[in-house]
């Protein structure tokens, strides 16, 4: 069922493509629908989300896409260089590169620190 309870038609065209009876759309009852359908799923997916402010010297491990949440490796531990706030992007140490990377597709470490030795 639609947020909107009607269908594009009824609020492009004012009229019912199956029925074909014209009808008059309340767009502003539409709109508050969707405004409180949209602060609903925004509630669902922060529910899981860290809250962390990330910076220079923090260490950060890449989220793995499996299927198995069980089975989940993530690579790392990465150093992170630098962050950019307005963007959500680290910059983290990778082997010899480094790379941007989106603070959604990354989480905090806080297991033991890896030492320049043992770095990728």
């Amino acid at each position: 069922m639609s947020y909107y309870y009607y269908t594009p038609s009824q609020l492009v065209f004012a009229k019912d493509m199956i029925l074909r009876t014209t009808m008059e759309a309340n767009v502003e009852l539409a709109r508050r629908r969707r405004e409180v359908a949209i602060n609903q799923n925004n509630e669902r997916e922060n529910k899981k989300r860290i809250a962390h402010n990330y910076k220079k010297g923090d260490w950060v491990l890449i989220l793995s896409r499996h299927l198995d949440p069980k089975l989940q490796l993530h690579p790392g531990p990465f150093k992170v260089l630098s962050y950019e706030q307005s963007s959500g992007t680290l910059y983290i140490q990778r082997k010899h590169y480094v790379e941007p990377i989106n603070i959604r597709n990354v989480r905090p470490y806080y297991g033991p620190k890896k030492r320049k030795s043992q770095l990728h």
